[in-house]
């Protein structure tokens, strides 16, 4: 029979155990492997020559054409060179074959039928005797014993014509092209324990799946593909494996191609035309989509993070879904050196502190990642000496540096729930993807995104330990600070501010102020205390540091916030903070040349100060 059938011969072969009384199919099963037929048949060895067996199968040509197997005993039985075990075979296909053919009034046939019997012939001539051309043909028989059990209680399911019969099929056939010459000595000994697995894991999920979507032939490639780069994978895997290396590896590419059968269903079908709007062939394309994060599953070769051991089902099915998708919309990641598995590979080397291990922030920020590449990937990588990174690895690289820091000097450090942090980061991510400059412009040598989180964390340290501000101020703030400086870099200029010797970016410097001023280290907390810090920060930020970013916005915003006598316990009020910023201005364009001196421009602003409270403008 032709390899290509093999698939076909199995799902038979199944079919025709599974009609079977309980007892017959037990028998059916165990002769499958076993030296001799199980089954109750009659034995006419003692009482037929051999040349009415030679009759028989020359009357019944269908038998020697379907089983090559008997038809090279009956060649050999021709020519009288029969070996004692074949002729014993030979007899053995006789004995099965021939009550169907009696004539009489009371003859019993055997219950399992001539066809029954010629797809279990075609699985036992595998097992023993001929050589396999297949992986799949090598492993035959214990794929039928699985699907007995399985498929025991979906009677009719099964068949060849029914959605699950047909996505089955393609299912196995996907075993039957792999190449067996390969490395045949591994193939047929490592097969025994991958082929079984991944084809319970198959059969498992395919029948989870609705029949619109298993009788789908795009899906149907696609589970043949998925499943046929996943095995050949393993398979060119295993000679440089041990045998607990080997077992890992059966067991992932279990839970891969579980994974990517179950989001067939979800992505495949369901977004056809995005899938497989593509010149290339489709199944080229789609039968890499799991072997890409297995690849990356198996590889492994971040630093020091053992990225399989981050994964659970839940968290790769999340990392399936986002494959397919930027798989669909950029085909050429597979050959690509920007491609997923850098990706995956860059976010576990980002993610090496424990306790963002700890919290299973891998495969989580992997999955964003990867969704928020779609559709904007070729904008995502910057070439450097080195080679290119993702924007969006740089961006998890440099945010969790951040956020791992624990200054012994801080007074405290944003403490984050894992969904809390996991939300700053994903926004983030989303507002890098938006503007890609905040990674591909620098200050300093880093990007502008290392620069504002390194001044805002760094401001934030200074806030009393007894305060605190949650995730959603923070995103605010952190969104809020890069706009301005892509918008004003100049907020990024370090200066020297009062008595304290070390210079600090402006941006820092101009936080450090609202802070001190909303949450007093030595006194009572503002009045409001998130309502007012918005609204200065949005107004220093805005007014006064975007429109003045050097020290004399500085001196401004210590103006409004410590030395203009208003009463804020009403509220911020910005009118009022506008006539405070538009008469210190003119004051300080009247006397141009003491621009340059600070201190100067602080008694300037003083007075200025002083005539508005003398004229009672400091109520909001």
């Amino acid at each position: 029979m032709p390899a290509i059938l093999t698939a076909e011969a199995i799902i038979f072969s199944i079919n025709s155990a599974i009609k079977l009384s309980q007892n017959i199919r037990r028998a059916y099963a165990h002769s499958l492997r076993a030296r001799t037929l199980a089954l109750p048949l009659p034995d006419y060895s003692s009482d037929i020559s051999l040349d009415r067996v030679i009759d028989f199968f020359d009357d019944n040509p269908h038998y020697c054409q379907e089983l090559p197997l008997l038809q090279d005993l009956q060649r050999k039985a021709e020519d009288d060179v029969l070996t004692p075990e074949e002729n014993a075979d030979y007899y053995q296909y006789f004995n099965a074959f021939f009550s169907f053919h009696e004539s009489g009034e009371h003859q019993k046939q055997p219950e399992a039928g001539p066809e029954d019997l010629v797809n279990l012939f075609r699985i036992r001539q595998w097992e023993r005797g001929k050589e396999p051309a297949s992986v799949l043909q090598l492993v035959a028989g214990s794929l039928v014993e699985i699907g007995i059990d399985f498929f025991l209680h979906t009677q009719g399911a099964l068949n060849r014509d029914s959605a699950l019969g047909k996505a089955m099929f393609h299912f196995l056939d996907a075993f039957d092209e792999i190449d067996f010459a390969d490395n045949p000595d591994i193939k047929k000994d490592f097969s025994r324990h991958l082929l079984p697995r991944l084809f319970a894991a198959g059969a498992e999920t395919l029948s989870e799946l609705s029949p619109e979507i298993t009788g789908d032939r795009k899906t149907q490639e696609f589970i043949k593909a998925t499943a046929h780069g996943i095995a050949n994978d393993i398979y060119r895997r295993a000679n440089d494996m041990n045998a607990f290396q080997r077992a890992d590896a059966v067991q992932w590419g279990q839970v891969v191609l579980r994974s990517m059968i179950s989001n067939a269903g979800t992505y495949v079908f369901n977004a056809p035309q995005a899938f497989f709007n593509t010149n290339q062939p489709m199944s080229e394309i789609i039968g890499q989509s799991g072997l890409l994060l297995l690849d990356a599953i198996l590889d492994d070769d971040s630093d020091k993070v053992v990225f399989r051991k981050a994964l659970s089902p839940e968290t790769l099915d999340k990392l399936s879904r986002a494959t397919l998708q930027v798989v669909a919309e950029h085909p050429n990641l597979i050959s690509s050196n920007h491609g997923i598995k850098q990706i995956i590979s860059g976010v576990a080397g980002a993610v090496q502190q424990e306790e963002f291990l700890s919290l299973g922030f891998l495969p989580e920020l992997t999955r964003i990642v990867l969704e928020q590449s779609a559709g904007s990937l070729p904008l995502l990588w910057k070439e450097s000496p080195q080679g290119p990174s993702h924007l969006l690895v740089i961006a998890i690289q440099e945010t969790l540096r951040i956020l791992s820091q624990k200054p012994q000097d801080a007074v405290w450090r944003p403490a984050f729930t894992k969904t809390s942090l996991l939300s700053v980061l994903e926004e983030v991510l989303e507002d890098v993807v938006s503007n890609p400059a905040w990674i591909t412009d620098e200050v300093r040598g880093r990007p502008v995104l290392s620069a504002v989180m390194d001044a805002t964390f760094s401001a934030l340290n200074t806030i009393p330990k007894g305060e605190r501000i949650n995730a959603d101020v923070l995103q605010w703030l952190i969104r809020n600070n890069l706009e301005v400086a892509l918008t004003s870099r100049a907020v990024l200029d370090t200066v020297k501010w009062g008595g304290d010797q070390m210079e600090k970016p402006i941006l820092q410097k101009g936080l450090e102020l609202v802070f001190s001023f909303v949450f007093p280290p030595d006194g009572p907390p503002a009045v409001h205390q998130l309502s007012l810090l918005s609204s200065l920060l949005d107004y220093v930020m805005e007014a006064v540091l975007k429109q003045h970013p050097n020290e004399n916005g500085l001196i401004l915003v210590d103006l409004i916030l410590f030395n203009s006598g208003i009463d804020y316990s009403q509220g911020f009020n910005p009118q009022l903070a506008d006539q405070l910023v538009d008469a210190a201005l003119q004051a300080m364009a009247s006397q141009p040349a003491l621009l340059a001196k600070p201190e100067a421009v602080r008694n300037i602003l003083a007075g200025v100060a002083g005539a508005l409270d003398s004229a009672r403008l400091k109520q909001p």
